[in-house]
Parts: structure tokens; C-alpha cells; sequence
């Protein structure tokens, strides 16, 4: 049987697997370098899209996005309800928000990725392509009262192909900076 329990801190990281060893004892792997060399090598063609969106309003009001604007969102349903957004970084890694999954993490087969979707009532788009989770990996050192350390993966338990509607998003290098009064543009289903 498969049993997990929740780590808040083990040292390691940013990103630590957790694996059955014998005598019913955890085995802690830190992933930080492994994660990240997967995505530096599968990256080489990402943050391509048909139609580039023109945002000249802030978020509040927003605009509605055309549909080939934005291939890498990705709407998260838990129990087949929609309840969170990610980003699609590899033809099998979702990047997403930590609060997000956190408390229910442990159950990644209640977890489904709605890709290529546009309009969230019409999961039947022919663009559209469902996924199940089968890992969420969060950084342990999430706060959820400052919401310090916002980030988890998760893995589509089948990889994804690449469509006009579905693509990878670009992830920042290294040592980029984004300084303050930089531009940026956020997509995601929600209304005000």
C-alpha cells in the first residue's frame, strides 16, 4: 500500500522526494539539481505561442484573452471541480502555487490538468486535453501564513504533446532580476 505523510522541513531542497525504504522507514532524496537539469535540457523551445495578447489594462476589469494567446495555462481541478491555475513547463511538469495544494497534496489521483482549455464551462473544446496527476512535489519550506516559499510541481501522469493550444512556458535563467516597475502579464480564469 502506498502511504505518505506530510514533511515540513528536512534541510534539503528546495524540492525533496520522499520514498518507502524497508523496516517502514523514509527515504529523503533531494531533487533541486536533478528537477532542474530535466528542465534546462526540455526547455529549448518554450514560451511559443500563435497570437500575442495586447495588455494595456491592469487586472482589475482585465480583458478577455484570445485563445491561442496563453498555450502554457493550465487549469487545475481537485474531486473535478476547478480551483487553481498552472503553468505548463515540460510535456509533463506543471508549475503551480503551493497554497494551491497544499493540505492535499498527499492525494495526487483527485488531481486532474485541463490543458489547451479556453472557456472553463466547455471542457469538450476539441483544443482540450485532460491529464491526471500522479506526484505534487512542494517546496518544504512553504509558510502558509506569509505565504513564503509559494511554489510546487506537479506530474501529469502521461506526458503532453505540444499543439497551437498546448506549449511549454519559458522559466526564468538563473540569475535573471526582475526589478521593480517591470511590465508582466497574468492569465488565468477568474472574474471580479
Amino acid at each position: 500500500a502506498n502511504m505518505s505523510s506530510a514533511v515540513l522541513f528536512t534541510g534539503d531542497g528546495p524540492f525533496v522526494t520522499i520514498t518507502k525504504g524497508g523496516n517502514h522507514s523514509l527515504i529523503f532524496t533531494k531533487r533541486w539539481v536533478q528537477i532542474q537539469e530535466y528542465f534546462t535540457e526540455r526547455l529549448n523551445s518554450c514560451g511559443k505561442h500563435l497570437v500575442t495578447q495586447n495588455n494595456q489594462t491592469r487586472i482589475v476589469g482585465g480583458s478577455d484573452a484570445r485563445r491561442e494567446a496563453w498555450p502554457w495555462i493550465v487549469s487545475l481541478h481537485f474531486n473535478f471541480q476547478a480551483v487553481c491555475g498552472a503553468s505548463l513547463v515540460s510535456d509533463e511538469w506543471l508549475v503551480t502555487a503551493a497554497h494551491c495544494v497544499y493540505g492535499r497534496q498527499l492525494k495526487p489521483s483527485r488531481w486532474q490538468a485541463v490543458l489547451g482549455l479556453y472557456v472553463q464551462s466547455d471542457l469538450a473544446q476539441p483544443s482540450t486535453v485532460v491529464r491526471n496527476i500522479d506526484r505534487i512535489i512542494m517546496n518544504p519550506h512553504y509558510m502558509k501564513q506569509t505565504k513564503d516559499s509559494d511554489i510546487a510541481l506537479m506530474h501529469l501522469q502521461h506526458k503532453v504533446q505540444y499543439t497551437d493550444y498546448i506549449q511549454p512556458i519559458c522559466l526564468p535563467e538563473k540569475n535573471q532580476q526582475f526589478l521593480p516597475g517591470i511590465h508582466c502579464s497574468i492569465a488565468g480564469w477568474g472574474n471580479i
